[in-house]
């Protein structure tokens, strides 16, 4: 029997779940992966967010003696918490050792959040949080509550966002050739989900002010817009939209049209991390971002771009219409140095353990 066990509740596809769990079954080959094959009505408990989310795999870890249990990134603290707390509390104390990730943002959504994980935490058979930022190790707790347990606690590892691909820097006149791109205009590229946390219509109203050489080069699946914005939006004559999710093979060369690459997201991912800053960064791309942690300290300790100020359309077109008469200037020169703060996924896996 292995000594680690892996508990994946995602139901679909999740970049940071899947890349995860190859990186963990690559340096732990015998490690169990607890999913719908180990317990059919997995799904169901996932949906309605069931009560008993845990139960199954807590009590295949005591059956089984199971040394570790990594949890690839726990969506429901408050129901672990109940399964941990009850077993103790009815005098059976649980001896796996219990890892798992989370992000600042989901703990400080809430007081009442931040007092779960605060319990969670000081439970002998959690061993240890990890936090993905931006920030890397100086990634920051902004709750207000039990703040001296977030900021020293041993148990909490904090790591970089890793690199999920192998993306390059990619000459951009033949990027620009390769997706009919003008070799002229000043090029923005926002890749990725258009979730309404990240902004999409904020930069697609920025469009509308913008100097005339500027073009919105915009890289996501039609379906990965996840709230209703108006058609018309997207529809103005300084936008291109390339409506599909490229494979990681492509990344490389969708980067290489941009002169910048716009992260415009709203306040509320404040303290969150960003896989598409890591992947601009791949590509020696600059980034505009909004001033809010971790972004604000990330993008200027590392002279990685420029901020504009969150949720404010004004500033945003502001700051395009800054940048686009100087694209000389912004070469990622510095884009190097931060990829090599971050750690590899051999360092992430070994520390599970």
């Amino acid at each position: 029997m292995s000594s680690l066990v892996v508990f994946n509740e995602h139901t679909s596809a999740n970049l940071f779940h899947n890349i995860t769990l190859e990186n963990i079954k690559r340096l732990v080959p015998d490690c169990i992966v607890y999913d719908r094959a180990y317990q059919e009505n997995l799904d169901y408990f996932v949906k309605n967010k069931d009560n008993r989310l845990y139960e199954g795999v807590l009590d295949f870890c005591t059956e089984n003696k199971i040394e570790n249990l990594h949890i690839l990134y726990l969506t429901s603290p408050e129901l672990l918490l109940a399964e941990i707390s009850y077993r103790y509390f009815n005098g059976k104390a649980f001896n796996t050792k219990i890892t798992f990730v989370m992000d600042w943002r989901i703990i400080e959504i809430s007081k009442a959040r931040q007092k779960v994980m605060s319990d969670l935490l000081r439970y002998p058979c959690i061993n240890k949080m990890f936090i993905f930022s931006s920030m890397g190790e100086k990634s920051k707790y902004l709750g207000s509550y039990d703040s001296d347990l977030f900021d020293y606690s041993k148990k909490i590892v904090r790591f970089y966002v890793p690199i999920y691909a192998d993306v390059k820097p990619y000459p951009m006149d033949e990027a620009r050739k390769e997706y009919d791109l003008p070799q002229d205009r000043f090029i923005l590229l926002f890749f990725g989900a258009m979730n309404y946390g990240k902004g999409i219509d904020l930069l697609c109203e920025a469009m509308k002010e913008v100097d005339d050489n500027v073009l919105l080069f915009i890289v996501s699946g039609e379906g990965r817009l996840n709230f209703e914005a108006p058609e018309e939006l997207f529809k103005q004559r300084n936008i291109r939209w390339l409506k599909r999710n490229p494979p990681n093979e492509e990344l490389s060369r969708i980067f290489g049209v941009a002169d910048i690459v716009a992260l415009p997201y709203r306040s509320t991912y404040k303290n969150c991390g960003s896989s598409v800053l890591v992947q601009a960064c791949q590509a020696n791309k600059n980034v505009i971002m909004p001033n809010i942690t971790p972004f604000k300290e990330t993008i200027n300790n590392h002279k990685l771009g420029i901020l504009f100020e969150a949720d404010n359309v004004k500033s945003l077109t502001e700051v395009i219409n800054f940048v686009a008469p100087m694209r000389s200037r912004y070469t990622g020169e510095y884009c190097k140095y931060y990829i090599d703060k971050i750690q590899s996924w051999e360092t992430y896996v070994e520390a599970i353990f």
